[in-house]
Order: C-alpha cells, then structure tokens, then sequence
C-alpha cells in the first residue's frame, strides 16, 4: 500500500508539485510509511496549503522494473482489476515527463476502455457483468465531470479574494460554502433519483479542501479531448491510435 499525499494553494486550485529526478514534477508523492505522509503533511499545512492524504493500491515503474501485484488488488471485481492493469501498463508504455495530467488522463482512458473490450469479450455485450461495470463507469464520469465543473465555480469564487494566500476567517467560510454546495449538488447526478446522502454525509465528516480537486483534474480533466480523437479521427482503432500518440509525445 502506498499512502499518496498533494496539496494546493489555499485560495487556488493549484496543484504543489514535487519535483524527482529523470521523470520530472508531480503533482503528488507517495510513501510506503503513513507516518511520513503525515509528517510531510504537517509542514505543508504550517506553510498555508491544503492537503489530503489517501491510499493506492497500485504503481507503474514505468516499464524499468517489474510492478508489483498487491493482494488487495486481488479483491477488486475483473472490470476495476482490467482497468487497474492497462492503466498502469499504459504508463509503461508511453510517459510524458513533466506532464502528469496527460499521462494519468491517458493512463485512465485507456483503462476504461480495455476494461468494457475485457468484459465484451468474456462475458458478451449483453452480459450482467458488463452492465454493473458500464453503470459503475456511468456514475463515476458523471461524478467527475461535476467535480470538473465545481473546480470552474471555485476558481470564479477565488478570483475575487485578491493575490494575497493568507488565512483569512471571511474568505475561508465562503470557499468552505461554496465546496458544502458542490459536493451535495452531487446528490442527483442521475436524474432525480438519489445517489449520495450528501447533505448528513457531510455533516459527519471533514469537509474536503482545494487538494481535494486536484486528483479530478489530474485524472480526469482530458478525459473527453482522448475520447473524441480516438471516436472521430482514428475511428476507434486503438493501434492506430496509440501509435499517434507514442510519435506525438516523447516517453521518457
């Protein structure tokens, strides 16, 4: 188990970024002691910026050793394990250093597309298994692209705080209402039905903070831009995709 930290900017939605030799800056560090987290953490927050700490359960590196398979790996269901898998294989076979956005949004597109072709394949396109994964998949994107547009609404609220970063009670109680109201308009994702208990979940739990954005637009802000060329430019022939993927980025 790897515990992952980042951080932001207080009144921003700026990523910190971690800077490593060969593959460049990242917008997270992962640590196999918790307590290292922590104590990074500590010293993040003495310095003004938002954090959040949470567990992976799998690494890429990148292709120069052998990745490790975790027993907790092993209790996923085959669509989350497919996915997993070509998420981190993708980063062993095409990393763009200095750009984590492109490559987790890549890694993650490429996961969820193997994963449905895995599940079509085994199971059939009409099979329940693929109908728990796609609807799993449904929500998850609809989820994400909400955040996504939650980081546009926080980004026009911080706009009109000024330059300054420094704690100030006004400015913190706006921005702790204006991510309480994006969080439980996620109540009805799907239509009228309710999906999350947003409104008492919230009130039992620490209230995220800007860091708490960050992974969505780490993983997930491109995800439409990759979708779109693979669907209408290469007419959903992965190879041919990748391929001008692999000539269009130099991996490291």
């Amino acid at each position: 188990m790897i515990w992952v930290i980042t951080a932001s900017d207080r009144y921003r939605i700026k990523a910190y970024q971690w800077q490593f030799p060969i593959v460049g800056t990242f917008p997270y560090k992962g640590y196999f002691d918790s307590t290292r987290a922590v104590r990074e953490e500590k010293v993040l927050i003495q310095n003004g910026y938002d954090t959040d700490i949470g567990e992976v359960s799998a690494w890429s590196t990148l292709g120069y050793l052998k990745d490790p398979i975790l027993s907790s790996m092993l209790r996923r269901k085959e669509g989350s394990l497919a996915n997993l898998i070509l998420h981190e294989l993708t980063h062993g076979t095409l990393f763009v250093k200095n750009n984590l956005e492109l490559n987790e949004n890549l890694a993650s597109f490429v996961g969820d597309l193997g994963a449905i072709r895995f599940l079509k394949q085994k199971y059939g396109p009409e099979s329940k298994e693929l109908r728990i994964y796609e609807y799993s998949k449904k929500y998850n994107d609809a989820y994400s692209q909400h955040i996504l547009r939650g980081i546009g609404k926080m980004d026009s609220l911080y706009s009109t705080f000024g330059n300054s970063m420094k704690p100030e009670p006004g400015k913190d109680s706006l921005k702790k209402s204006r991510i309480l109201k994006i969080l439980n308009d996620a109540d009805t994702l799907l239509g009228n039905k309710k999906t999350l208990k947003a409104n008492s979940y919230w009130h039992n739990h620490p209230l995220p903070n800007n860091a708490f954005f960050i992974s969505y637009q780490t993983y997930k802000s491109k995800q439409n831009i990759f979708r779109n060329e693979y669907e209408t430019r290469f007419g959903r022939d992965f190879k041919k995709y990748l391929g001008y993927l692999k000539q269009k980025y130099s991996s490291l």
